[in-house]
């Protein structure tokens, strides 16, 4: 990697999100892009001793990876790789280092294997809410969200759905499983409570 403008690409895509996602995204917003994924997967980045040129790149995969949303809720991985692969030359960003941003975000979409692993650190950021202190607020949050986007869910159907994916889940680093096994545990309890009450 050359020396390109980590803090000038970032910035651009906070901006970007600022600026034009719809206020619907009550879940994957600027709060999920900064406080979840960049915070999450710097940090990881560090526990699996990354070097300083890598985690820059994840950082910025973390910042691009939803993007998309913008353009289209169907496949906003592809719309958010496209963006980076637009914008980023402009930061100074060579082909190599945007190809493989490109793969990590790429590795966001859940059906998707990662195939390195800081592929699979910004995976695991990207869910690193399966382990967080405030998983049941962010989970409304998507349940929300995801009723404003047009798909139809009775609440205990949600609840049961989220049980199920939280619990099948297993993060793909030792680092993320270490970091979010103890509350991911306890968020699927949470999830189980509010259950009975439907």
């Amino acid at each position: 990697m050359s020396n390109p403008d980590i803090k000038g690409a970032i910035d651009w895509a906070i901006q970007k999100l600022t600026e034009e996602l719809p206020s619907n995204f009550t879940y994957h917003n600027l709060y999920h892009t900064c406080e979840e994924v960049i915070l999450n997967v710097e940090y990881l980045g560090h526990v699996t001793q990354q070097t300083p040129q890598n985690v820059s790149l994840l950082r910025v995969a973390a910042a691009y990876h939803d993007l998309g949303f913008i353009v289209s809720t169907t496949q906003h991985e592809l719309h958010s790789m496209r963006m980076a692969a637009q914008q980023l030359p402009s930061f100074g960003f060579d082909d190599k280092s945007i190809a493989a941003i490109m793969g990590m975000i790429m590795a966001t979409n859940i059906v998707h294997q990662p195939q390195t692993e800081l592929e699979a650190l910004l995976a695991d950021a990207d869910l690193s809410v399966l382990g967080g202190n405030d998983f049941l607020k962010r989970n409304q949050a998507l349940y929300a969200e995801m009723l404003s986007l047009g798909h139809s869910y009775s609440t205990r159907t949600w609840l049961e759905s989220q049980i199920k994916f939280v619990t099948q889940y297993t993060f793909y680093t030792s680092a993320a499983r270490n970091m979010f096994r103890d509350k991911k545990a306890q968020n699927i309890q949470l999830l189980i409570d509010e259950l009975k009450d439907y």
